[in-house]
């Protein structure tokens, strides 16, 4: 696979993947193109390997599993960082 032919799988499926990751990540526009570049990412270090598969489908794979180590991840952070903690508010004064 050359350079032109990852160009042109990009550009047939970027948008299409990029507004399925949308909308599993709750519409969280910067997680979803993180997302999306990771999986072109991947498929630029694999295409050597990619003979004979069906890219639509190996893209959208690679995508939900992705999503689910972005959910993986939240959980962890989150697991660290428990919402329990009372979070300080500041004090505003108004301006008379």
């Amino acid at each position: 696979m050359n350079k032109s032919e990852l160009e042109h799988i990009a550009a047939a499926y970027y948008e299409e993947i990029y507004l399925f990751c949308l909308r599993k990540v709750n519409y969280d526009e910067h997680l979803a193109r993180d997302l999306v570049q990771d999986v072109f990412l991947l498929l630029l270090e694999r295409h050597g390997g990619l003979t004979n598969t069906n890219l639509r489908a190996w893209v959208y794979s690679v995508a939900g599993k992705k999503i689910k180590e972005a959910y993986k991840k939240e959980k962890k952070i989150k697991s660290f960082f428990p919402s329990t903690i009372p979070i300080r508010k500041s004090r505003v004064i108004p301006i008379s």
